[in-house]
């Protein structure tokens, strides 16, 4: 339901990756990393990392606003947390390597840890669903 813990976490998770969108940090940030590779074409080393880089870094964003809308299936929604965190990972690392800011590299990193703590919250919810099924 909208009105539970993991609904806020999973929508700050959201928020923090349309920052992490339009961060203008380490060239631009993921925008403008898909114009340079609009531009100087995908089939370039540095055109497909950037790429590839701006795929999990959406992807990663992306979930967590579907797992939101997903309340009725409890381990869909943990299902999908766990998908965006491994698409976050390298967009974490990535930001941790290119940025020479560290407060522009831990963007990714508090997007993360929404995820997480919301993944927690809803096998909370399930287990407590389970237990409550279990004692009538």
């Amino acid at each position: 339901m909208f009105q539970r813990i993991q609904t806020i976490y999973l929508f700050l998770a959201v928020i923090v990756s349309v920052v992490l969108f339009c961060e203008p940090a380490a060239g631009g940030g993921i925008r403008e990393a898909i114009d340079t590779c609009a531009a100087g074409g995908i089939f370039t080393v540095a055109g497909l990392l950037l790429f590839c880089f701006a795929l999990t870094a959406i992807g990663g964003g992306l979930l967590p606003l579907i797992a939101i809308f997903s309340y009725h299936h409890r381990l869909r929604q943990i299902r999908l947390c766990h998908t965006s965190m491994w698409l976050l990972v390298p967009a974490a690392v990535g930001f941790a390597v290119g940025m020479r800011d560290y407060l522009d590299a831990a963007i990714p990193l508090l997007a993360l840890i929404f995820i997480w703590l919301a993944a927690r919250a809803v096998r909370r919810d399930e287990r407590l669903v389970r237990d409550a099924d279990r004692i009538r």
